[in-house]
């Protein structure tokens, strides 16, 4: 079974974050902590997902 276009977004994000320089990443979930409007105390990184920031599928792709 093939993986459908939001899928491969998904593969396409990670590969991204993989090859990115740290301080691309940190900007990254720096804009994703801000637009998810997480507390504080909340973090996240590069291999964060968004599920488990609470996003739901609206949040998931305006990310994107």
């Amino acid at each position: 079974m093939l993986p459908n276009d939001y899928d491969l977004s998904i593969v396409a994000v990670k590969y991204a974050l993989d090859q990115a320089k740290k301080e691309t990443v940190d900007e990254v979930c720096k804009i994703v902590k801000k637009q998810l409007a997480l507390a504080d105390g909340t973090e996240v990184c590069g291999s964060s997902k968004f599920q488990e920031l609470g996003a739901d599928s609206l949040d998931t792709v305006s990310e994107l």
